[in-house]
This record gives structure tokens, sequence and C-alpha cells, in this order.
């Protein structure tokens, strides 16, 4: 129990429910901030030199740096560059098993280990304290009303479309709604549009999906591009 009250966060109590430990950084190279960006596109070793100067000025015994991939192209080119520097001037660089030994990076954060249980007693309590208050607010008469939506439409060569199927129109919610309205017919079916496959994890994206490039129709544009509010808002 005590262990469980050291994670009020109701993501790392779903994380540790899940056995996964949390790791988090002591160490940010920067590259989110706007000069930071501009130096490492203009001057990929001066981004390389500048991080290194601050790895071999920190004064923790172990570092756990934050490099981004989504967006960041230019890491792919100097996190390697940063290892081999950082190997000539003393540098360190261990996996995960080393790194989780040190108590000092427990004892700040940066590394939250999943509580090992045999038993997860707090998630089962939590499990049967749901189901009682669902049972309570169907015995008060405050169960929610689910609205019925009908999820067919007829074409007029008499076939029957389920949600989300037609050709030129498509079926939404019971209704037949243009194809080329990719904002209001991208919102319930997504699916129906091309996907898109980012280069960096190797996954593939949905309409409207993504992070700092969102997937709009099978190409990606940034997030803060007028086709993405146009699209999916």
């Amino acid at each position: 129990i005590r262990e469980y009250r050291d994670f009020r966060s109701k993501g790392l109590q779903r994380l540790h429910s899940l056995g996964q430990d949390h790791v988090s950084w002591n160490f940010d190279a920067k590259d989110s901030e706007s000069k930071m960006v501009s130096l490492a596109k203009k001057n990929n070793n001066a981004y390389v030199e500048d991080v290194v100067s601050r790895l071999c000025d920190n004064e923790s015994l172990n570092i756990v740096a934050l490099f981004h991939d989504n967006g960041k192209l230019f890491n792919v080119e100097a996190v390697g560059k940063i290892i081999d520097a950082g190997r000539c001037l003393g540098l360190s660089f261990v996996g995960y098993d080393e790194v989780e030994k040190d108590k000092l990076l427990h004892k700040k954060g940066v590394i939250l280990n999943s509580p090992r249980l045999e038993k997860d007693y707090i998630g089962e309590l939590i499990n049967k304290l749901n189901l009682v208050r669902e049972e309570q607010a169907k015995i008060g008469g405050c169960e929610e009303e689910k609205a019925v939506v009908k999820q067919t439409c007829n074409s007029s060569n008499g076939r029957i479309y389920k949600q989300c199927q037609g050709e030129t129109s498509i079926c939404v919610n019971g209704k037949w709604m243009a194809k080329t309205d990719v904002k209001e017919v991208g919102r319930y079916c997504p699916g129906i549009y091309k996907t898109c496959t980012s280069t960096y994890t190797k996954q593939e994206y949905l309409h409207c999906e993504g992070g700092e490039s969102i997937c709009i129709n099978g190409k990606w544009v940034s997030n803060e591009a007028k086709d993405y509010f146009e699209h999916c808002f």
C-alpha cells in the first residue's frame, strides 16, 4: 500500500499496473528550443559540441539524457557523434540495467519502478469499488441512457450500407455525407482516408493522427497548418 501511495499520478498507476517502470530524464538536450533547433540545423557539429560540453559539466553521477526523434532529424546525425565524443572525453554509455542500480535516480524520481507485488490487491479493490458504484447507479435509476444511433443507410439502388461504407458518399450515423467533406466524415470514419507511415517510428497513422506532423488523407502536414484545423476540428 505504501508503494501505491508514492505514485499519485493516475498515469503512473496505470503504467505500474501493467508491470512497467517509468524512466524520466535529468538532462535536457534542449532540442525543442527554437534557438537550439536553429543551431543544430545550421551547424550540427556546434550542436554536438554544446550538448557534450553540458554533459561533461553535469554534476550527476548517472545521466539520463532526453533527445527527441519526432521531427528532429538533426538528432539522427548528432547522437552518434555525441556518443563518440563523449567516450573520448571519459563518459561511459550504459544500458538501463546499470542505470537502474543508481539509488539517487530513484530518490529524485528519474526512475520509478513498478511495485513488485505478487498480487495486485489495490487493483482488485478498485475494480470491486467500481462494480459497486455501477450497481448503485442502476438501483438509483442513475444509469446513463445510451443514445441509439442508426448505423445503416439505404442507397437508391436498394443496397444497405453500414457505418463508414460508401463510395462518393459515406454512411455516417445513418446519414449520407459527401466523402469530400473530410472534416465531418473523418471525425467518425478516419479509416476510409489514406494513412501515413512515419519514417521515425515506423508506425502507421490514421487520418488526423500524429504529433508535430499530422496525417491528412495520406499526407503529412504541420500541426500548425491550416489543413489540420480545417480537416480535424
